[in-house]
């Protein structure tokens, strides 16, 4: 008799615990998603951020060289040019070109322009955009970049340059969908801002 007692006060304790704890664990959250915690009456909830995106680096001809994403396709080098050919799917083509690349394209007037808004109104006049409004973005590094955007051949384009040595490295992105977000544009930028030398 006492020990059936006994085992009945064990089983009923065990009981009272399952039910405090959760018991079936039918509270829990999934892998991945948010944790709430409540505590006299306080909830807390806490949400897992995104990782940052991979890079990889890719180099030019000239030996300079850039990261980018590694999730943008990579089409190679510029037949002609000497360019990295990439693309931001869905959203843009990049075509970056270090300092001997920008020089092919444009010319020994842009390579000689002496400054950086010299460099980007060569770079606006020879893609035929007039009236350029030219803003500053200064990357992480303290690297600075003249940049505007204007529709050319009918698409929505970022177009950019930065001092390379005694130089100018630029980026020419046209948008494949409607207008380039400001997000995609501080990307894009970002890896200019990353070409070395």
């Amino acid at each position: 008799m006492i020990t059936r007692t006994r085992l009945g006060i064990a089983l009923a304790v065990i009981a009272l615990g399952l039910v405090a704890c959760g018991g079936d664990g039918a509270g829990a959250a999934p892998t991945g998603g948010q944790a709430t915690t409540t505590a006299a009456g306080v909830e807390t909830t806490t949400t897992s951020q995104a990782a940052p995106a991979e890079l990889t680096r890719a180099t030019f001809p000239s030996g300079a060289s850039v990261e980018h994403p590694a999730d943008w396709i990579s089409y190679g080098v510029g037949a002609s040019s000497g360019s990295l050919e990439l693309a931001i799917p869905q959203t843009a083509n990049v075509s970056l070109r270090d300092a001997a690349a920008s020089e092919y394209l444009y010319g020994p007037l842009f390579a000689d322009a002496g400054s950086l808004p010299g460099a980007m109104a060569s770079m606006a006049a020879l893609l035929g955009v007039s009236d350029v409004t030219a803003e500053t973005f200064t990357s992480d590094s303290g690297r600075e970049i003249l940049y505007a955007t204007a529709e050319i051949n009918g698409a929505d384009s970022l177009f950019a340059v930065t001092a390379s040595e005694a130089a100018y490295a630029s980026v020419f992105a046209p948008s494949l969908a409607g207008p380039l977000s400001p997000d995609t544009v501080a990307t894009i930028l970002g890896v200019l801002a990353s070409i070395t030398p």
